[in-house]
């Protein structure tokens, strides 16, 4: 969290409260995947923006991306029937279930349509809605 003031005298002029997240996105599973994903967040402004740039992936088709739960990432090690792939089921006890579908609508868990990645491999992502519908929309 950064926060800055300024102040005249003992009166405090203003106060801005801006968070901001990077992650880097690698492959898992012999996936060329590689990427970047930042995350922007102003309570004061009520504004909410998420960024993800990764390249690496298979053309022309859609791939969904979200944020989870929790904060670990599966590794080989979590593939629990040895068949040399992390699927969905063996990477839940790391990154726990979907919190926010990041797609065309950050808004509605339902409503949006993920992106594409285009005919190089890359998906460009770039959403922002108001912060308060983002939280409205997580709780039941």
């Amino acid at each position: 969290m950064l926060a800055l003031s300024a102040c005249d005298s003992d009166d405090v002029v203003g106060v801005i409260n801006v968070e901001e997240y990077t992650g880097l996105v690698q492959g898992l599973n012999a996936s060329a995947a590689d990427g970047v994903v930042d995350i922007r967040l102003d309570e004061v402004e009520n504004d909410f923006e998420v960024s993800v740039e990764v390249g690496g992936l298979d053309p022309n088709i859609v791939h969904v991306q979200h944020m989870h739960a929790d904060a670990t990432c599966p590794t080989s090690a979590d593939d629990a029937n040895g068949d040399g792939f992390v699927d969905v089921i063996e990477g839940l006890p790391s990154y726990g279930g979907i919190l926010l579908p990041l797609d065309s609508d950050l808004t509605d868990q339902a409503a949006g349509t993920s992106p594409s990645a285009d005919n190089t491999g890359l998906v460009d992502y770039n959403q922002a809605a108001a912060f308060d519908d983002v939280i409205s929309s997580l709780r039941p």
